[in-house]
C-alpha cells in the first residue's frame, strides 16, 4: 500500500485545531450552555463550508447538491453521532481541566479499534501496541494523580465512545461522497439537532451568547469548519485505527494550549508523555502495520 502522508499531516493538522478549541470550548461554556454552544458553531461551520466550496471546486454549490439521498442518510448518521459527541465533550468541559478533557476524550484510540474488529477487521500488533503507548502517554500528559472521576469526566468519557461512532461512520462514507459536501451535511444535522434540544432542555440570553463570540467564532470557522474537513478528506485515504491514534495528538496540543493560554504547566511526566504519543503515531505507521481485511471463507463452517 503506497503512503501517502499529505493525508496525515491534514489529521496532524486537524488535531492541532481542535487541541486548541478545547480553550474556546472552556471559555464558551461560562457563558452558553452545550447545545447552544454546538449549535451556532454548527452553524458557523455551514457558512464557512457554503462560502468556501466555490473556492475549492471551482463551482457554485446549489440546494440540489445537497438534497441527494444518500448524502442527507450519511450527514443524518455522522451529524446524529457528532452532535451527541460534542453535547457531552462540550458540558463534560465546562466541569474539568483542558488537560484532563484532552486524554478522556483521547479514549476513541481504543474504542475505535475495538469496533473495527466487530466490523471485521484484523489489526496487526504494532496498531495495538500503538495504542497501548497513546493511552499511557495520554495518561502522563493529563493526569498528574491518581483520582476519582467527577460527573464532567464521566460525560467526556461518554463523549469519546460515541465520538468513536462518528470517526468510522466518518470512514465509512467519505470514501462515497464529497468530503466538502459531507462535512457541510453533517454540520446541517449537528445544527438541526441541536436547536432543537437548545429549545427544549435550555433558555439561551442573548447577551450570554454575544460574549461568547470569539469561542464561537474560532470553535465554528476551525475547529468545525476547517478541522472537520480535514478529517473528512483525509479519511478517505487512511484506515479509522490509524486516523484515531494519530488524532490522538488532540490532547498533546491541548495540554499545550492549557500551558499557553490557561497557565495550565507542563511537567517533565507530561511532556514524557507527549513523547509517548508521537512514539504510537510513528510506530502505527510501520509498514507492517496496515490494517488487513479478514477473509470469511464462506465455503467452510
Amino acid at each position: 500500500m503506497k503512503k501517502n502522508y499529505l493525508y496525515e499531516l491534514s489529521l496532524v493538522l486537524t488535531t492541532l485545531i481542535w487541541g486548541s478549541a478545547f480553550v474556546a470550548q472552556q471559555s464558551g461554556s461560562e457563558y452558553v450552555e452545550a447545545f447552544t454552544f454546538n449549535g451556532l458553531r454548527a452553524f458557523i461551520a455551514i457558512f464557512t463550508l457554503w462560502i468556501a466550496y466555490p473556492f475549492i471546486r471551482k463551482k457554485s454549490l446549489s440546494i440540489s447538491l445537497l438534497l441527494d439521498s444518500s448524502l442527507c442518510k450519511a450527514g443524518a448518521i455522522c451529524g446524529f453521532f457528532l452532535t451527541m459527541a460534542m453535547f457531552f465533550q462540550q458540558y463534560g468541559i465546562a466541569y474539568t481541566s483542558v488537560a484532563k478533557a484532552g486524554f478522556l476524550s483521547g479514549f476513541y484510540v481504543i474504542f475505535v479499534p475495538l469496533l473495527s474488529i466487530f466490523l471485521g477487521n484484523k489489526l496487526k500488533v504494532n496498531i495495538w501496541v500503538a495504542v497501548l503507548l497513546s493511552m499511557i502517554g495520554l495518561y502522563f500528559l493529563s493526569i498528574s494523580e491518581v483520582d476519582s472521576f467527577a460527573v464532567g469526566d464521566t460525560y467526556i468519557l461518554i463523549c469519546a465512545f460515541i465520538y468513536a461512532l462518528q470517526i468510522m461512520s466518518i470512514g465509512h462514507y467519505a470514501r462515497r461522497e464529497d468530503p466538502i459536501l459531507l462535512t457541510l451535511m453533517q454540520f446541517v444535522f449537528v445544527a438541526i439537532f441541536s436547536f432543537i434540544l437548545m429549545f427544549i432542555f435550555e433558555k439561551p440570553a442573548l447577551q450570554n451568547i454575544q460574549k461568547a463570540v470569539p469561542s464561537l467564532l474560532y470553535a465554528g470557522m476551525f475547529s468545525s469548519g476547517v478541522a472537520y474537513c480535514l478529517q473528512t478528506i483525509a479519511q478517505r485515504h487512511i484506515d479509522s485505527s490509524i486516523a484515531s491514534i494519530l488524532m490522538s495528538l488532540e490532547s498533546v496540543f491541548a495540554a499545550l494550549s492549557g500551558y499557553l493560554f490557561l497557565q495550565q504547566g507542563m511537567s517533565l511526566r507530561e511532556i514524557g508523555g507527549a513523547i509517548l504519543i508521537f512514539s504510537a503515531v510513528i510506530i502505527a505507521n510501520m509498514p507492517y502495520g496496515f490494517l488487513k481485511k479478514k477473509h470469511i471463507d464462506h465455503r467452510s463452517k
